[in-house]
Order: C-alpha cells, then sequence, then structure tokens
C-alpha cells in the first residue's frame, strides 16, 4: 500500500536527489569559472 501520498513515487523519486544536486551544483561551479575567467583572466588563476 502506497498510502495517502504516494510515498513509493515519492521513494523513486527519491533517488533522483543525488542527480539534481550535481547538476546545481555543477552549474554553479560553471558560472564562477566563467566569470573568472571574463573578469579575471587565466593569468591571474590561484593568485
Amino acid at each position: 500500500m502506497t498510502g495517502a501520498l504516494g510515498l513509493s513515487s515519492v521513494a523513486r523519486l527519491a533517488g533522483l536527489a543525488p542527480l539534481l544536486v550535481h547538476v546545481i551544483v555543477r552549474s554553479i561551479m560553471a558560472a564562477h569559472g566563467l566569470q573568472k575567467l571574463t573578469q579575471m583572466g587565466p593569468g591571474n588563476f590561484g593568485g
């Protein structure tokens, strides 16, 4: 029995949570890298 909230479908969607977090974090990292490339230039990385 799945209950009123349909927990079996929620449990299936819970498997996608790591993928969603990964995509969000990678998007933020890519935006930050692009910002560093366009505003600071590659010669100023790490300093």
